[in-house]
């Protein structure tokens, strides 16, 4: 192999490395802590996770899917002259070097027209619909309402 061929893929191979180093654990966008309530076909449920951003990058969250329903939406609770009401979140940030968090009585996520009952010990798959990462699927455990 050539002087030039080897100076190629030594540059080659030090791209490989450092791309695939900011894609270790730590090193990207993550879902944590996806976990659902029990609740009833036809109905609604909460899914609650934690969204960490410790890149440098602003992200965004386009959209969560789940086939354990229809259609998943982004709330957040808000107390507005003594009454609680929800107002849809659309697109919701995740700053750099911090974190979104979807939690009951604050900013969550609504799985609707839920098509079988959600049963403690189940799992969900839901997949999170990331502005610059891309998709981050996660399993998240049912638990008792």
């Amino acid at each position: 192999m050539s002087a030039a061929a080897q100076g190629r893929r030594g540059a080659a191979s030090l791209l490989f490395v450092a791309v695939c180093s900011a894609c270790a654990p730590g090193h990207r966008v993550e879902v944590r802590d996806a976990h659902a309530f029990e609740a009833l076909r036809g109905g609604t449920g909460g899914l609650y996770a934690t969204i960490v951003n410790p890149t440098d990058s602003a992200e965004q969250l386009d959209s969560v899917t789940s086939p354990a329903s229809p259609r998943v939406t982004a709330h957040d609770s808000r107390e507005m002259n003594g009454m609680v009401s929800m107002v849809p979140l659309d697109h919701p940030a995740i700053p750099a070097h911090d974190s979104l968090v979807f939690t009951p009585g604050a900013a969550h996520l609504m799985l609707e027209d839920l098509p079988r009952d959600l049963k403690a010990g189940d799992t969900v798959t839901a997949t999170f619909w990331l502005h610059r990462t891309g998709p981050v699927a996660v399993e998240a455990i049912v638990r008792p309402y």
